[in-house]
């Protein structure tokens, strides 16, 4: 729950949350017996609880914030006046801290979004984008160089889902759109249906080396991605470093330092993709 885009400021908010802790606990607070319950039951699941399981991910992780919430709700510190504000002060500061920092992240983080858009304006309607990543696997200078906060430790890229707004603002079709019927109320029209890939993450660059490669896990659709697609979103384009992707097969279409589009060249066989052609709108 003290997780941030720094490893400094998540250390430093945890330890101030520690030591304030400590502090209330030699002041013996009253604790709300349903409260300590929940939190021993939430704890031991936290222990056992998986990475993932049936359709969710970061189980664990998201437990931990319900721990948090249950130590803030459930516990009624006993302080002086003076004890209480310097408590307050010190949680406050904490609080400003990360929201400056939260906030400079995502201002700087205004560019790559702007490069995005710029990126992917031709697309037309009905299309079919596959974003692929070039930041999997990317060179330790390329990776040093991305802006504060795109990795967070222990986490992602932050950047993963910014392909949504191909949905969003192309009406284009993107594979992972959230779409699993145990989570979301929304359905994959039948035509796109097998290159769908609701909870799946952006693959790496280097699969598109081969036409028919072997993903891990595997991934259906990339399967014969050239003919299941009609352009290619290449994410953290910069770590190519100017390298030509597949002239053979992708033309390029427009690109910036975060990201470039292509579009699939078609092969001469006909009836290559096996699928029902998009319709022209929506």
């Amino acid at each position: 729950p003290l997780a941030s885009y720094d490893p400094r400021i998540t250390l430093l908010s945890a330890m101030v949350a520690v030591a304030v802790l400590i502090y209330v606990q030699f002041r013996r607070p009253r604790i709300d017996a349903a409260t300590a319950l929940a939190f021993l039951v939430i704890a031991a699941a936290y222990v056992v609880a998986p990475r993932r399981a049936m359709s969710g991910s970061v189980i664990e992780v998201r437990l931990t914030i319900v721990l948090a919430f249950l130590l803030v709700g459930g516990v009624l510190p006993v302080l002086s006046s003076r004890a209480a504000r310097v408590v307050g002060v010190a949680l406050a500061a904490v609080v400003v801290v990360r929201a400056a920092h939260v906030a400079s992240v995502w201002v700087a983080h205004r560019s790559d979004l702007a490069d995005l858009r710029a990126v992917i304006a031709p697309v037309p309607p009905g299309a079919r984008v596959l974003a692929v990543s070039a930041g999997i696997g990317a060179p330790k200078t390329y990776v040093a160089s991305e802006p504060a906060g795109a990795v967070p430790p222990i986490m992602y890229h932050v950047d993963e889902h910014l392909p949504a707004l191909l949905v969003i603002e192309r009406h284009a079709f993107w594979p992972q759109l959230f779409a699993d019927p145990r989570q979301q109320p929304v359905v994959v029209r039948p035509a796109y249906a097998a290159i769908s890939n609701s909870l799946g993450e952006p693959q790496s660059v280097a699969l598109l080396a081969s036409d028919r490669p072997l993903a891990d896990p595997p991934v259906p659709y990339m399967q014969d991605w050239p003919g299941h697609f009609d352009y290619v979103l290449v994410l953290d384009a910069g770590a190519l470093a100017d390298t030509a992707l597949r002239p053979d097969r992708l033309d390029l279409v427009k690109a910036t330092h975060f990201a470039a589009l292509y579009r699939i060249r078609r092969a001469a066989t006909p009836g290559i993709s096996g699928f029902d052609a998009p319709p022209s709108k929506g």
